[in-house]
């Protein structure tokens, strides 16, 4: 994914990556204070996103953020709307309808990529996919009108990233095409919902299938698997991959120090070598994205 700008890294210590939990006071309408623009909006540094390294494209900025600014009860600011679109303006992120701030502390939660239906800002609806959408969650808290236009929003990774390299065997005869890809396992969701506010993923188990891939891996060929976790868990779990490459079905299954780890933000990277009988695990390794 080429760059074409970069938005400022700088990230303020007001900025929470792992959830927005914080009490304040309960603030009354204040919707006519001071309008809300973020200085820059990236990606958290400790876990590189698909999105290219900490900053957007232009096309990734203009899918926009989604912004919900919250009281100290979890409502509602004041009198503002939620769900406010922020798209990249210049050299900032700013909206037709800013939402706006008072005197009185705030929580600004913002989630990508925005969705116009997403109007809970605790179930903001999240999919696995191959090379797909990188769904983010971040929040500022402390926000108030004297800082509604220095704040830079840091935003983390929903989902758990599986990136299966498939070779063949130099003995392997034919085109070598993968046509379709399931995983399954009791930590895998093709669906499921994020609370914004905290990172939290809730979703039921259920195996994930791409068909109709038509993909050689002749030459090799690596699939980006952006992955709903079922369950909170930081510990390596079993998982199945079934697939099928010249309408042969292979089933793999990784287990114990092949395990995969299905959680928020972290990566594990799976090698096979294809043969026209078999399918042999060249290794896993797990870290973060």
């Amino acid at each position: 994914m080429k760059k074409q700008y970069i938005y400022s890294a700088f990230i303020l210590t007001a900025v929470l990556t792992a959830g927005c939990a914080k009490e304040f006071e309960n603030t009354t309408n204040e919707n006519d204070g001071a309008a809300i623009e973020l200085s820059s909006v990236s990606t958290d540094p400790m876990t590189k996103a698909v999105i290219t390294g900490t900053s957007f494209t232009t096309d990734e900025a203009a899918a926009g953020i989604g912004l919900f600014l919250l009281d100290g009860s979890g409502n509602a600011y004041g009198a503002n709307t939620p769900n406010v679109k922020y798209i990249f303006s210049g050299s900032k992120w700013t909206a037709a309808s800013p939402l706006r701030i008072g005197n009185t502390e705030g929580t600004l939660v913002g989630y990508y990529p925005y969705s116009e239906t997403s109007t809970n800002v605790k179930a903001i609806p999240v999919a696995s996919s191959i090379n797909g959408t990188d769904f983010l969650y971040g929040c500022i808290t402390g926000l108030t009108s004297a800082k509604a236009k220095t704040e830079s929003l840091t935003l983390s990774h929903a989902l758990a990233r599986l990136k299966i390299t498939f070779k063949l065997d130099n003995s392997f005869v034919g085109s070598g095409t993968l046509s379709s890809l399931t995983i399954e396992g009791d930590g895998i969701a093709a669906s499921g919902t994020l609370d914004a506010t905290s990172g939290a993923v809730t979703a039921t188990k259920s195996a994930f299938t791409v068909s109709g891939l038509n993909a050689s891996i002749s030459t090799g060929l690596t699939e980006d698997c952006l992955v709903v976790p079922a369950a909170a868990s930081d510990t390596p779990q079993a998982v199945t991959l079934k697939f099928t490459v010249d309408g042969k079905a292979y089933k793999v299954d990784l287990t114990d120090g092949l395990a995969v780890k299905l959680q928020s933000g972290i990566q594990t990277d799976i090698n096979l070598t294809v043969k026209n009988t078999s399918v042999s695990i060249d290794g896993t390794s797990i870290g973060t994205w």
